[in-house]
């Protein structure tokens, strides 16, 4: 698939933003703006454009949701499709000819071949973010290939995070060996069932307030029974009392109905049909009278028109007649006018003609008073067309032949004069100047500009490289020189990124138990808060207050008890005064009353009790975790503090201060790209050398061919030398080609001289010839040679102008004549037509004279006739009218008449319809059946308005054992029953209402006994141990099978794969990495290991993934993903590939490098990207050719 062009309609700030993205055959696409221009915006809008806008569009900040309009046109190689996206819940996707019309969204999905937008998003989009994000997978990964391989073709640049919280998520729930969830629940289950072993041994007591409360559930679902009965009785006595006046109604109703069922059933509109229908045949019975009436008059009418038979017969040439006529007399008036006038002109102008040509040829001028002598004189004169045309021909040569003769003798003159003067110059050129060797010189040595621009470009390359380098080096913070830097020795890149992990991970576990720490101290703090509220509210005593107020009861209660039996051993029948006070009756009777208090107020404030209790208990098993997060928290930070040690010996070793892992790893790029701008600096020095060197021996041949001593050449520059040299050079020149000009033009000039005169002989001997034939032909004209051959050529053109007027004229008079005699025989035509039209309509009565006088005359004679013909055709052509109309009068009226009888007829059709209706035999009696009808169907609405009452009140039970139920029982007595029931219905809810109170009593009870409420709350404990316990079960079953499928996945896709990909990737690699890296190798550490990829160097060296530098993992992984994305159009369907801003972090090399893949890659699919980068569109026109790439600019 292809995007052929993208419109932004209204999407975000942009509106009515077209982008043509159908070039070819190349189809990298680099969209360049700013920041805020609308690149990010547009992606979106693509994403939104072909799989719908996402419900939260944050992207309506200019035009509303109900305007957000995305489109474009997509194309495959079997159709193109034009279509407009807008924000909805269904049928968005519209037709993007009118923007209105929706379309299906099948034929959309069938060119995107079945993805959905994550999808997309995740294979044919590629972001900076996934790119990091895929390099630093790879350095993490040690290289193993199936990983690489999966990571780039789903786009997942993220696996190895994914797979690492995987792990911790399963490890977290259930391992073998260590803490975890699922071991912690089992332990809490095992301590609470043990618990719920010593509460469930429940008293006497209970057992007998259990029996109870069943005796009294089952009381009270008795009652509830009863009273259910006596409210179904209730219901039926108020049906039965309300019943009572509809039965009469209904019984009266039946009763009327059964008086009029026999009345036929009439339809609804009936009554309407019968009016209708009578209104309409009495207006077609009065539509009838009066079209006949009509017909009659019409038919009268048309027998009083009579017809005028001959001059309809005629009337075709009558009308020709009168058309022609006015022709044929204006004709006959122009034939004795104005035709007569200029026939007589002409023959005049004959005549002069014949004067002016006879004095011309001093011929003796003849009478031509006749006609037939004219003639002849102008017959002397016709010469044949070939004689003409050879004296024309001769004539025109004469001019050419002449004037060539004159204008070869002045060139032969003119050459011979020239020759003369070159030889002169000649003799006066100086001799030429030489210098041995010097245009030798020059042409080796070519164009110095471009050696000095060369030299100075150079200078100028090895000036930014040298400043370059200098920024590169303040940046890493050394002193050393730009060598020794170059040259120094870094920590093993294996052990760094070991230590700069190890930091991070001790990092993430320092900041995890810090954040825990300050959790359990807040939850702790709030359980203190919550305990504190409930101490300030209400002091309650604690179960511990009431074991003492017991014990202290139990102690003086034993103690009364003992000198009671002290008392008794002494044979004392009773205790006196004294005694009984010795014991302080009033402290014991307080320790009693304070242990019941205890004991009540932990009945009423049981829920505060228990949950006081469970504070306390929470408070310290919180305080418990803080001490022990506190310590784990100080044992992270002595490891932090460890790694972070280790970490400064490893790179203050290398004489490097060090700081955070991310800053070394950025300080290790720049070193990379200082050694490479290092070496670049070595390369643009020896190449300054080279073109110092040119210079400088370009220089010392010129001096040499110049023959410039020492102190000459002193201070003199390239650019001044090879000046000198070409001036002089060019002067030498000057002078040779100036002398070898002239040479030639006096060998040019004496050739032409030589041509020129043989010419002029040629010429000469034409004119001889011409003179000749001109003799001859002059006897054509006049057998007086001598005075033709006279002439000279002109005159005799001249004369034969004359000759052709002189014909000219003849033919006009010749053409008038013949005019004037078609006239004559035309109208004679004319007479004989209008005579025999004439005869025609009145026989022998009236005739034409056709012959004898002059044709104007006769014409006169029968033009009065032929207007007496036309005045009685205009007479026949009115009356023909009349007749035509009133027939077609006639015509309608019957038509009109069948009209009204096929209406009547259908008029008697329904009246025959309602006479079978209703049963009646006329019209006069339906109003009378109607009324019974009426009356029929009143009656019936009133037995079904009572029947449905009754119905209702019945409560389904059948109608009529419904009514004989109630029979003729009075009101009262139902209305005494009725208050029977409803005093039975409160003594059986009085009875319910002590029952339910008596059931709460025996549920208090139940409830303030220790040993039934505490074994619920531990089964409900258990039972919610249990639940999360099958859920983390659960869990972890499923973070299992989806790290085994994942891990299964990878190695089917590495299976599947490897090879293409890899083979297209080793291409993309060298590239991107400017051929340091020129291959990719796959190992195989031992038998059954996951391979490893290995990146091979021009010199043959294999390096492993953890030795290649951050920008090198990623250009390893853009080609991976590059690679995956070319495996999959060569084999499948073709899709876009999104690019967002990905070469941040790439130099200018391996940018330009990372251009020239994608412009290679657009020939098999399309490549768009979006950066704010200027400096892209310049490097893409260094580095691509015009049509391999294609910029489009995003206004901000």
């Amino acid at each position: 698939m292809k995007i052929e062009r993208l419109d932004l309609i209204a999407y975000g700030h942009l509106t009515d933003v077209t982008i043509d993205l159908s070039a070819k055959p190349y189809q990298f696409h680099l969209i360049v703006g700013r920041n805020e221009s609308g690149k990010s915006t547009s992606m979106r809008a693509i994403n939104a454009w072909l799989f719908g806008f996402p419900g939260q569009t944050p992207d309506d900040y200019v035009h509303t949701m109900k305007k957000l309009r995305v489109g474009g046109v997509v194309s495959d190689e079997k159709q193109s499709l034009h279509c407009v996206r807008r924000k909805g819940n269904k049928n968005t996707l519209l037709d993007g000819a009118d923007g209105k019309s929706s379309i299906n969204e099948a034929s959309l999905q069938e060119m995107l071949g079945g993805i959905d937008a994550t999808t997309f998003a995740s294979q044919f989009a590629i972001s900076h973010e996934e790119l990091v994000a895929g390099g630093e997978m790879i350095l993490q990964g040690q290289g193993e290939l199936g990983e690489m391989l999966f990571a780039a073709g789903a786009g997942l640049g993220k696996l190895k995070k994914v797979q690492e919280q995987l792990k911790h998520d399963y490890e977290t729930i259930f391992k073998r060996l260590g803490k975890s969830r699922i071991a912690d629940t089992l332990k809490i289950i095992k301590q609470m069932k043990e618990d719920l072993k010593k509460a469930q041994v429940p008293p006497a007591e209970y057992a007998r307030l259990q029996s109870e409360l069943a005796d009294k559930q089952a009381e009270i679902e008795e009652l509830k029974r009863e009273a259910d009965t006596l409210s179904h009785r209730r219901a039926r006595l108020l049906a039965q009392i309300e019943a009572l006046p509809i039965i009469p109604m209904w019984h009266q109703a039946t009763k009327d109905f059964s008086e009029v069922a026999g009345t036929p059933i009439l339809s609804a509109d009936f009554t309407d049909r019968r009016r209708n229908l009578a209104a309409e045949m009495s207006i077609a019975t009065s539509n009838i009278e009066r079209v006949e009436s009509t017909l009659s008059r019409l038919r009268l009418q048309l027998s009083e028109v009579k017809e005028d038979k001959p001059i309809r017969d005629n009337r075709r040439e009558i009308e020709t007649l009168i058309k022609e006529l006015p022709v044929r007399e204006k004709a006959e008036a122009d034939r004795k006018g104005f035709m007569s006038n200029v026939l007589h002109s002409q023959e005049r102008d004959l005549r002069a003609k014949l004067a002016d040509l006879a004095k011309v040829t001093s011929q003796s001028s003849t009478d031509n008073s006749q006609r037939s002598n004219l003639e002849d004189q102008v017959h002397q004169y016709q010469l044949n067309e070939s004689e003409r045309k050879k004296i024309v021909r001769l004539a025109g040569e004469y001019a050419r032949v002449v004037t060539g003769c004159e204008d070869k003798r002045r060139q032969v003159e003119r050459l011979r004069q020239r020759i003369e003067s070159c030889g002169k110059e000649l003799e006066a050129l100086p001799l030429e100047s030489h210098a041995e060797g010097l245009s030798q010189v020059l042409a080796q040595i070519g164009q110095p500009s471009a050696m000095v621009e060369n030299l100075r470009e150079a200078q100028s390359q090895v000036q930014r490289f040298e400043d370059r380098c200098e920024v590169f080096r303040s940046r890493l913070r050394l002193d050393q020189s730009l060598d020794r830097i170059v040259t120094m020795e870094l920590p093993d890149p294996a052990i760094v990124s070991q230590t700069s992990a190890r930091i991070n991970s001790i990092d993430e576990e320092t900041e995890i138990a810090r954040r825990r720490v300050l959790e359990l101290k807040r939850q702790l703090a709030d359980e203190e808060a919550g305990y504190e509220a409930i101490e300030t509210k209400a002091h309650l005593p604690s179960l511990g207050d009431l074991d003492k107020a017991r014990q202290v009861r139990d102690r003086m209660l034993a103690a009364i008890h003992k000198q009671t039996l002290v008392h008794a051993e002494r044979d004392e029948s009773s205790l006196t005064d004294a005694s009984v006070d010795t014991f302080e009756t009033d402290s014991v009777m307080q320790a009693v009353r304070r242990a019941d208090e205890i004991a009540d107020q932990l009945r009423m404030h049981q829920k505060e009790v228990h949950q006081r209790e469970t504070m306390v208990a929470t408070i310290r098993k919180l305080t418990a975790k803080v001490q022990q997060a506190q310590s784990e928290w100080d044992k992270q930070k002595e490891l932090q503090a460890n790694i972070q040690e280790h970490w400064n010996i490893v790179w203050t070793e290398k004489g490097i201060t060090p700081g955070s892992p991310q800053a070394m790893r950025d300080w290790i790029d720049e070193h990379e790209k200082l050694v490479a701008l290092a070496e670049s600096l070595e390369d643009e020095r020896a190449s300054l050398k080279r073109f110092e060197a040119s210079v400088e021996d370009a220089t010392q041949r010129l001096a040499m061919a110049l023959k410039l001593n020492a102190d000459a050449l002193e201070g003199a520059n390239l650019l001044d030398l090879h000046a000198k040299a070409s001036l002089i050079a060019e002067q030498n020149d000057a002078l040779v080609q100036q002398r070898k000009l002239t040479m030639q033009q006096i060998e040019g000039w004496t050739s032409e001289l030589s041509e020129a005169e043989t010419t002029l002989n040629a010429r000469e001997a034409d004119l001889v010839a011409w003179q000749e034939q001109w003799d001859v032909a002059m006897h054509s004209l006049s057998r007086d040679s001598s005075a033709k051959s006279s002439l000279a050529p002109e005159d005799v053109i001249a004369m034969l102008d004359s000759i052709k007027d002189l014909s000219n004229l003849k033919k006009d008079r010749d053409d008038m004549l013949h005019r004037m005699t078609s006239i004559e025989n035309e109208t004679q035509a004319f007479l004989k037509s209008a005579a025999r039209t004439v005869h025609a309509v009145h026989g022998d009565e009236v005739k034409i004279m056709t012959e004898g006088d002059d044709t104007s005359v006769l014409l006169q004679h029968a033009a009065s006739l032929i207007q007496e013909l036309h005045q009685r055709s205009k007479q026949e052509s009115i009356d023909s009218a009349a007749r035509d109309r009133l027939r077609e009068d006639i015509a309608k009226a019957e038509q009109e008449l069948k009209a009204e009888s096929l209406t009547m007829q259908r008029h008697f059709v329904l009246r025959d319809e309602l006479l079978q209706e209703s049963g009646s035999e006329s019209l006069e009696a339906l109003p009378a059946i109607e009324a019974q009808w009426r009356r029929r169907e009143t009656a019936a609405a009133q037995v079904r308005s009572t029947e449905n009452d009754l119905r209702r009140l019945a409560g389904g039970e059948d109608l009529e054992r419904f009514i004989e139920g109630i029979g003729d029982v009075q009101p009262a007595i139902l209305e005494d029953h009725l208050a029977e029931t409803d005093r039975d219905r409160k003594r059986i809810s009085d009875q319910l209402e002590l029952a339910i109170e008596g059931l709460g009593a025996i549920g208090q009870l139940l409830k303030q006994m220790d040993g039934g409420e505490t074994a619920s709350d531990i089964s409900q404990a258990i039972a919610g141990q249990l639940g999360q316990l099958s859920s983390d079960v659960e869990a972890y079953v499923r973070l299992k099978l989806a790290g085994a499928i994942l891990n299964r996945a990878i190695e089917h896709y590495r299976s599947e794969n490897q090879e293409p990909v890899l083979q297209i990737a080793e291409t993309y690699f060298r590239e991107l990495t400017g051929g340091a890296y020129v291959g990719l190798n796959v190992d195989y550490p031992n038998e059954g290991d996951v391979p490893i990829l290995h990146g091979r160097r021009a010199s043959g060296d294999d390096v492993p993934v953890s030795g290649m530098s951050s920008g090198t993992a990623d250009a390893l992984y853009l080609a991976l993903r590059l690679a995956s994305l070319k495996h999959r159009c060569d084999s499948g369907k073709p899709m876009p590939l999104i690019i967002d801003d990905c070469l941040q972090r790439f130099d200018e090399v391996r940018s330009a490098a990372a251009l020239r893949v994608l412009s290679k890659l657009s020939a098999s699919t399309q490549v768009i990207m979006f950066t704010h980068h200027d400096h892209l569109e310049g490097l893409a026109r260094e580095s691509l050719e015009a049509g391999e790439f294609h910029v489009h600019r995003l206004a901000t």
